[in-house]
C-alpha cells in the first residue's frame, strides 16, 4: 500500500528501511533486481535492461560484393548460422528468454516513474527481439500498454511508441487488434489514447503493416464519429483522411449515413488531402526492399535508400482489398432478367435496373453466375429508350468496378455493344458509357483482352461519330495507365491507328494522333518507332509535338455510388447523377427547309441540314422517342380533341391538357416535358393554328410545370412560331 501512495505521487521513498537498502548498490543480478520490491531499484533495473538491450549483438556480418553496370558496392547482410537476418536476434539466445516475460511486466508497473523506464526497456527489447519471440510476448505487452500505460498522462506518449515499435517487429495484427478494443474502453484516456495511436499507426506505416485487421479499422473509423468522448471522435476525421489517401473514392460510400454536416466537412478534408507519406516500415518490407535496392540500385543510392523511408507501401495497397464481398444474386426478386425485360413501359423498366444499381453499389461484390444478368443488360443497352440504356450501362460498370478480373467473361460480352452506343446522341448516355469503359478497362480487361472489338469499331464499316469516341477512350485507357500497353500484342491496332491517321475526318485524324502520342510516352519511342516509319515527315513531327505537350485527358468520372443509390424511379432522379450542366432541352427550333439556306453553305452544313430540318424541339432527345412519350402520358381523348378540325374541341383539348398537366405536374419532368411540348408544337406551330384563342393555351401547361427547371423555356419555341 505505500508503494501504491508512492506511485500516485510520483516518487518518493517507500518505507523506514528503504532509504538505508538503496544508499548501497545492489550488486544481484539483473533478473533479481527487475522484480523487487523496491520501485527504485526496478527503475534502476529497467535503465540497465535498456543499455543491455542496446547492446546485444544480432550475429556476424557477412561482406557482399555485387558488380552490376561497372560500379562494385558493399552490402552489409547480418546472418547467423547461414541464416539471414534483420535487426533481430535468434529466440534461441538464453539472455533473451529470461527477460522476455519482464517485459510485458515493465510496462504496468505499479509506480509511475519505474514505469516510464520499463517502457524505454520494452522499446529497446522490441526492437533487437526476433519475429518469433516476439510472437510469444506481443499481444501480452500490447494489452498491458493500453491497460495501464495509455491511462498515465507520464506514460502515454511512450506507450504509443512502443505500440509502433511492435507494428514495426511486425505485429501489426495483434497490436491492431487490442487498439481497436481500446477505442471503445470506457475509460475516456485509454479509448482516446488508443484511437490517437491507430491514426498514427495508418499515418506511420500504411494499411498493409495493420494485416487482415486493416479491414476492421476501415468499420471502426465509421463509428468513432458517433463516439461519446471528445478525444475519440476528434481523431475520427483524421483516421478517415489518413484511410481515404490509400483507399480513394472507394472510402466515401461508407460514410453516407453521417450527418451532412460531417459529410460537407469530410469532403473538403479529403480534397485538400495530399498524397500518402509512410514515414516508417515494417522489418519485413524493409529487408524486401533493401535486397531489391542491392540488385537495381547504385552504389550512391544505397545509403538514401535505407535513409528514407519506404514509399512504395502506398502503390501496392488495393482498396478492394480491405472491403467484404457483398453477396447480391440471391437479393434480385425471382425471374427479375425476365421481368425487366417483359416490362411494358421504360418506367417499369427502368425501376428493376435502379433496383439492381442499388445492390451493385457495393465496393467489392462477392463471385457467382452473373451471365444471365449481363445478357439481360447487353439486350437493354439496345433499348430505344435512352433513360433504359443509360441506367443500364451504368449498372454494368458497377459490376465491373465491383467484381473485377470476375467480370471478364460479362465484360468481353458487351463490350462490343457498349462501343457501338458510343454513337448515340445523348449526352447521358455517353457518359454512362465513357464511365462504364473506364470501369471496364484494366480491372477486368486489358487493351490486348478487346482488341479484335476495337479493330472492327475502328475499322472501315465503323461508324465515325463512334471512332472519335473510341479514340478518345484509347487516349484515357494510355494516359490513366489503366491497362498495361505492350506494342507487340497491339500491333494490329496501332497499324489501325497509323492509317486513321490520313482519315478524311478531321476530328478522327487529330483524336488519332492523341491517341499514338499517348502510346508513345507510356511505351517509349523506340518500341513505336516501328509503326511511326509508315507515316511522312510532318505527320510524325506533328505527334512528336503532342509527346512533348501533352497533357492530362479528360475523362468523365464514373457516376458517384452514392448518388447511384439515391436514384429513383423518376428520370429526375436518374439525371442527378449527371454533370452539373443543364439538363434542359436546348431551344426549340422550326423545321428548317435546306434551300432556305445561304447559298455559300460548305458541303457539311448541307448534309446536315436534312438532320436539322427532321429535328425538334430538342436535340436532346429523338422524335420518334418524344410520340411515344405523348402517347403514353397523354390520354387518347385529348389527343384527338387536340387535332380535331373544329376549334372549339382543339379548345377543350388545351384546356383539358392544362389540368392534366396540373394534376400530374409531377410526371410532366425533364423528357416527359419535352414530350409535350412537341405536342404543342405539332398542334399550334407546325399546323398553323389560325383561331386566336386555342394558342393562347399553349403556355399554361409549362406554367403549371414552372418548378421544373427542364423544360424549354417558352418564349423561344414561341419566337419560333412567329417566324
Amino acid at each position: 500500500m505505500a508503494e501504491e501512495a508512492t506511485a500516485m505521487e510520483g516518487g518518493g521513498g517507500e518505507g523506514g528501511g528503504e532509504g538505508a537498502a538503496s544508499a548501497c548498490k545492489d550488486e544481484s543480478p539483473l533478473t533479481t533486481r527487475l522484480e523487487s520490491k523496491a520501485w527504485k531499484t526496478r527503475m534502476e533495473a529497467y535503465i540497465e535492461l535498456a543499455e543491455v538491450c542496446a547492446s546485444w549483438a544480432c550475429g556476424k556480418t557477412v561482406l557482399l560484393v555485387l558488380a552490376v553496370s561497372r560500379v562494385f558496392w558493399f552490402v552489409a547482410v547480418r546472418c547467423r548460422e547461414d541464416k539471414y537476418m534483420l535487426n533481430g536476434v535468434e529466440e534461441g539466445d538464453a539472455c533473451v528468454e529470461d527477460y522476455g516475460p519482464v517485459v510485458s511486466k515493465a510496462v504496468a508497473d505499479s509506480n509511475v516513474n519505474a514505469q516510464d523506464k520499463g517502457i524505454d526497456a520494452a522499446i529497446s527489447f522490441v526492437k533487437k527481439a526476433s519475429a518469433q519471440l516476439l510472437s510469444r510476448h506481443a499481444a501480452n505487452i500490447i494489452s498491458k500498454v493500453v491497460e495501464k500505460a495509455f491511462v498515465q498522462a507520464k506514460c502515454k506518449a511512450k506507450g504509443q511508441e512502443l505500440s509502433l515499435s511492435l507494428i514495426e517487429a511486425d505485429c501489426g495484427e495483434v497490436v491492431t487488434d487490442e487498439l481497436i478494443k481500446g477505442c471503445s474502453n470506457k475509460q475516456p484516456k485509454i479509448s482516446g489514447a488508443a484511437a490517437e495511436c491507430l491514426r498514427m499507426a495508418v499515418q506511420s506505416f500504411g494499411l498493409r503493416a495493420l494485416g487482415p485487421q486493416s479491414k476492421a479499422v476501415v468499420k471502426l473509423s465509421v463509428t468513432l464519429f458517433d463516439s461519446t468522448v471528445a478525444a475519440v471522435r476528434g481523431e475520427a476525421l483524421p483516421l478517415a483522411v489518413e484511410l481515404h489517401k490509400y483507399m480513394g473514392a472507394a472510402l466515401r460510400p461508407s460514410y453516407d449515413n453521417l450527418r451532412p454536416a460531417q459529410q460537407k466537412e469530410m469532403d473538403e478534408a479529403f480534397a485538400s488531402a495530399g498524397p500518402p507519406q509512410p514515414t516508417r516500415e515494417t522489418r519485413s518490407s524493409a529487408s524486401k526492399n533493401a535486397l531489391a535496392s542491392s540488385q537495381s540500385a547504385p552504389a550512391s543510392s544505397i545509403d538514401q535508400a535505407s535513409a528514407a523511408p519506404a514509399s512504395s507501401a502506398a502503390a501496392d495497397v488495393d482498396p478492394m482489398d480491405f472491403f467484404d464481398p457483398v453477396e447480391i444474386l440471391s437479393k434480385l426478386p425471382n425471374g427479375w432478367c425476365e421481368k425487366v425485360l417483359a416490362a411494358p413501359k421504360w418506367q417499369e423498366k427502368k425501376e428493376l435496373i435502379d433496383g439492381l444499381i442499388e445492390l451493385a453499389s457495393a465496393p467489392k461484390l462477392a463471385s457467382g453466375d452473373y451471365f444471365e444478368v449481363v445478357k439481360t443488360l447487353k439486350r437493354l443497352a439496345n433499348d430505344s429508350m435512352v433513360v433504359v440504356v443509360s441506367t443500364a450501362v451504368i449498372a454494368v460498370g458497377l459490376l465491373a468496378r465491383g467484381l473485377r478480373k470476375e467480370f471478364s467473361q460479362g465484360g468481353r460480352l458487351i463490350f462490343p455493344t457498349l462501343l457501338d452506343r458510343l454513337k448515340e446522341k445523348d449526352n447521358r448516355v455517353k457518359e454512362s458509357l465513357h464511365s462504364t469503359l473506364d470501369s471496364l478497362t484494366g480491372k477486368c480487361l486489358s487493351l490486348a483482352d478487346v482488341m479484335d472489338d476495337l479493330c472492327t469499331a475502328l475499322g472501315p464499316k465503323g461508324n465515325p461519330k463512334s471512332k472519335v469516341e473510341i479514340l478518345k477512350y484509347l487516349k484515357r485507357a494510355a494516359d490513366g495507365k489503366s491497362s498495361s500497353i505492350q506494342p507487340k500484342n497491339l500491333k494490329p491496332l496501332i497499324e489501325l491507328l497509323i492509317k486513321s491517321v490520313d482519315d478524311s475526318a478531321a476530328d478522327i485524324r487529330e483524336a488519332s494522333c492523341a491517341v499514338l502520342a499517348s502510346f508513345i510516352q507510356v511505351c517509349g519511342m523506340p518500341s513505336m518507332k516501328g509503326f511511326l516509319e509508315a507515316l511522312d515527315e510532318k505527320k510524325k513531327k506533328k505527334i512528336e509535338s503532342l509527346v512533348e505537350g501533352s497533357g492530362p485527358s479528360e475523362a468523365p468520372q464514373p457516376p458517384a455510388p452514392a448518388a447511384v443509390r439515391k436514384s429513383t424511379t423518376s428520370i429526375k432522379s436518374e439525371t442527378s447523377s449527371a454533370p452539373k450542366e443543364p439538363a434542359s432541352v436546348k431551344p426549340a427550333a422550326k423545321k428548317v427547309k435546306v434551300a432556305a439556306a445561304p447559298k455559300l453553305a460548305s458541303a457539311k452544313e448541307a448534309s446536315n441540314g436534312k438532320d436539322s430540318s427532321e429535328s425538334d424541339v430538342t436535340t436532346g432527345t429523338p422524335v420518334e422517342q418524344l410520340d411515344a412519350m405523348v402517347e403514353e402520358m397523354v390520354s387518347q381523348e385529348i389527343r384527338t380533341k387536340l387535332t380535331s378540325a373544329n376549334w372549339k374541341e382543339r379548345l377543350e383539348g388545351a384546356e383539358a391538357l392544362e389540368a392534366d398537366v396540373r394534376e400530374k405536374s409531377r410526371e410532366y419532368q425533364i423528357a416527359s416535358g419535352e414530350a409535350v411540348v412537341r405536342l404543342l408544337s405539332k398542334t399550334f406551330v407546325e399546323k398553323k393554328e389560325t383561331n386566336f384563342q386555342v394558342p393562347r393555351f399553349c403556355l399554361r401547361p409549362r406554367c403549371s410545370c414552372s418548378s421544373c427547371r427542364s423544360w424549354p423555356r417558352p418564349s423561344r419555341w414561341c419566337r419560333v412560331s412567329q417566324s
